[in-house]
């Protein structure tokens, strides 16, 4: 039986279209574990969710089966339903996404950034901090 070693970290971004409502502070309590759960059931194996009201940011360890494509249109997908049920039916995210790599020693950089989003954003340091 082969084995696989695989040890690829994304750093996926996406906004809310223009002309779409925000989400609020209290959407975040549930729509990031919603967020994260999906990023598991689709085998990503290391996640981190975090952003402010108009976009996200997820920090994932990508499994070694699944394209980067796949993973951003998995997650947005399941984050559209999670706020279209919750009543949310106007909303939209806009269309595309951003993927970055990231290298294993900049892993505990980058989780603490997609954890203080709002932190970063309130500072002006959310362009400073990564790269």
């Amino acid at each position: 039986m082969p084995h696989h070693h695989v040890q690829v970290w994304i750093h996926l971004v996406w906004h809310v279209r223009a002309g779409s409502p925000g989400r609020s502070l209290e959407t975040q309590a549930w729509l990031w574990p919603a967020v994260a759960a999906k990023a598991r059931e689709v085998g990503c194996s290391e996640v981190v969710v975090g952003g402010v009201a108009n976009h996200v940011h997820v920090l994932v360890a990508l499994p070694g089966t699944l394209a980067v494509a796949q993973l951003a249109q998995r997650l947005k997908g399941a984050s559209s339903r999670a706020l279209h049920v919750q009543g949310f039916a106007d909303f939209a995210w806009q269309e595309g996404y951003g993927a970055f790599s990231v290298s294993r020693d900049a892993v505990p950089t980058v989780v603490e950034y997609v954890q203080n989003q709002a932190q970063h954003h309130r500072e002006g340091t959310a362009e400073a901090r990564v790269a």
